[in-house]
């Protein structure tokens, strides 16, 4: 009544009522109890629903009210009707759930106390019906790290410990089935594949290779999943680690056994504490990511969880993985491999993060940087490619450049460029500063001297002019510059590494040289910019759009002359200063043959001006 249509507000609120006084008599739990385990729940599903509140309500507000024998009732009663919903085809999950949540509040209070053989008849109840036994195995799981309030604190860690002393019995049976479910799902027979001292036989009938395979596998490796956040780590077995490495390979037959195993090892992997076993696991994970780069074909969410995957293990694993060299240079060939596929910016920059670790860990060691500087040289190259429009153009073309809308200042292609700069400079650090810098540097000539050939057809007559409007109509040239802007960001967040005062004297003379030809390549370049000769080019094009992709250019070139200024004696010549002070006259002048320039170079041209004075 209370959900049918025509039932008025007035009439609900009567029904409400009329419900809560009827749940708070002392003996309504009784009647709930029976309608809660009838054999046919369907004809009223709400009155069901209803039931099972008010045993809750029961079990966690009254239980100190009820009598021993109601208590033996409510528990007896409640296990019966759990254990034969196992005969019941398409039990609804939800159902099943209720009355799991049931008796595990039911054991929280009365294991091992008053009901002794709760763990035992749990793990019982698996062996005869399955998911119903690992269901209930998992809320109870749930439980006994609940922060409930419906229990005093010591009870709490009372329940904890107890529950504790069960766990290497629990691992034990879990793992039983989880090497059955490895046959199952490999195609292997049982008998011939796991030795008769791991393995009882007379489990496999429990998890049948049968059309509810899958789902039994899911409902198992959610309770090994929760059992993992909170027992002892010692306990794992390693046929239970490589087990759960063996679900986790990419099965397109089976993708959500491998995103439930793949969520198992993340879970270990984010535990705060060591886990047993380390060379099987970084042989497994090693393994998984050369099957992931031998298969295409995998799901977006296989390689989301994948990575996350990858992310944790280095985190955790980077020291142990520089203990074995001939693993980790596997490992990290496979990862330049995995990191140059194109599945997006946002894939990439969360690629690099996987590094890291890794990077910092060779970083402490720097007699070992030769044998991985052949990838690490690679993966500079590729984080340059992915920043080019020229190399990457449809995987920059969809980042939004507009503010985003939360409270971040940067667009969506800013913080993806700063994200590849930082790992440059991360690499930098390791590698060395004028390693890096030459590599990131040689991405500089294509776009200045596509800047530069417009200028010399500009300075060479009309049929020249002509070809310089024809190379701006015919090119992107808005993308061109834009690149040449990202070369100048990359250096800007190179140049405070480029310290040569800090550096051996080789290297020192190499660095002073890099960044003489650098100075003499920015002032070349602001001299064309602040000529405004390019803009004549503009008018069969989108005007606002190459306006600002100009000046953004125009800005970085600024940016990166400030920051390598106090880093080389060629930047403060008397020549040089006498030119570029003109030229920085020129961006403030507003007269009748120059335009002003727009705020954004402005900025730049104050801020290096402002950082000059204080210098020189």
């Amino acid at each position: 009544e209370f959900y049918q249509p025509s039932t008025s507000n007035a009439r609900k609120r009567e029904i409400e009522t009329n419900l809560l006084a009827f749940k708070s008599q002392p003996e309504a739990w009784q009647l709930c109890l029976r309608v809660a385990t009838a054999s046919d729940i369907t004809e009223n599903q709400f009155l069901w629903f209803f039931s099972t509140s008010t045993l809750e309500h029961t079990i966690t507000r009254r239980w100190t009210q009820l009598t021993s024998t109601d208590k033996t009732l409510l528990r007896e009663t409640l296990w019966n009707s759990y254990a034969q919903l196992g005969a019941t085809p398409n039990v609804a999950k939800r159902h099943r759930d209720t009355l799991a949540q049931l008796i595990a509040l039911l054991g929280k209070r009365e294991f091992p106390e008053q009901d002794p053989n709760y763990m035992q008849h749990c793990m019982e109840l698996t062996k005869t019906r399955f998911q119903l036994g690992i269901n209930l195995l998992k809320i109870t799981s749930e439980e006994v790290v609940s922060n409930r309030g419906d229990l005093t604190t010591e009870w709490k860690q009372y329940f904890y410990s107890c529950i504790s002393m069960c766990v290497p019995d629990v691992l034990d049976l879990v793992t039983k089935y989880l090497l059955i479910a490895v046959c199952h799902i490999n195609g292997k027979d049982i008998q011939t594949t796991i030795p008769n001292t791991l393995m009882d036989f007379s489990l496999t009938s429990a998890l049948p290779n049968d059309n509810q395979l899958s789902s039994s596998i899911l409902d198992l490796l959610g309770c090994v999943q929760h059992l993992v956040s909170w027992i002892r780590t010692e306990l794992i077995s390693e046929y239970f680690l490589m087990s759960i490495l063996d679900l986790s390979q990419w099965r397109q037959a089976h993708e959500p056994i491998s995103l439930a195993a793949l969520s198992v090892l993340n879970e270990l992997l984010y535990l705060q504490k060591p886990l047993p076993f380390p060379g099987p696991l970084m042989g497994g994970v090693t393994s998984l990511l050369e099957q992931h780069n031998n298969n295409r074909r995998q799901s977006e969410m296989y390689s989301d969880k994948f990575r996350e995957l990858l992310r944790l293990y280095t985190t955790k694993y980077a020291g142990k993985l520089m203990q074995e060299p001939d693993l980790l240079e596997t490992f990290l060939n496979l990862l330049y491999s995995c990191t140059t596929e194109l599945h997006g910016a946002l894939d990439f920059t969360e690629k690099l993060e996987i590094w890291t670790p890794i990077i910092k860990g060779i970083a402490q060691q720097p007699a070992k940087i030769t044998r991985y500087n052949n990838v690490l040289t690679q993966l500079v190259d590729e984080i340059m490619r992915r920043t080019q429009f020229e190399a990457n153009k449809p995987e920059l073309e969809v980042l939004d450049n507009e503010l985003m809308e939360d409270d971040t200042t940067a667009t969506e292609w800013q913080q993806f460029l700063d994200q590849c700069f930082e790992s440059l400079a991360l690499l930098a650090n390791t590698r060395g500063a004028h390693i890096v810098f030459a590599q990131v540097y040689n991405h500089w000539s294509r776009p200045q001297m596509y800047l530069l050939s417009l200028e010399h057809a500009l300075d060479h007559g009309s049929a020249r002019s002509y070809e310089a409007a024809r190379k701006l109509k015919g090119a992107n040239v808005g993308e061109i510059l834009r690149d040449f802007a990202t070369v100048c960001q990359a250096v800007v967040r190179l140049a405070p590494l480029m310290d040569s005062s800090a550096a051996a004297p080789g290297v020192a003379d190499e660095m002073e040289c890099q960044l003489q030809m650098l100075s003499d390549s920015l002032l070349q370049t602001l001299q064309l910019l602040a000529s405004n000769r390019l803009y004549s080019g503009g008018s069969e094009m989108d005007k606002a759009t190459f306006q600002t992709d100009l000046d953004n250019l125009y800005a970085q070139v600024l940016l990166a002359m400030r920051s390598i200024f106090p880093l080389t004696k060629a930047m403060s010549g008397e020549e040089l200063l006498h030119r570029l002070f003109a030229i920085l006259g020129s961006i403030f002048a507003c007269n009748g043959s120059l335009t002003a320039a727009s705020p954004i170079v402005q900025q730049a041209a104050s801020e290096l001006l402002l950082f000059i004075s204080t210098v020189i």
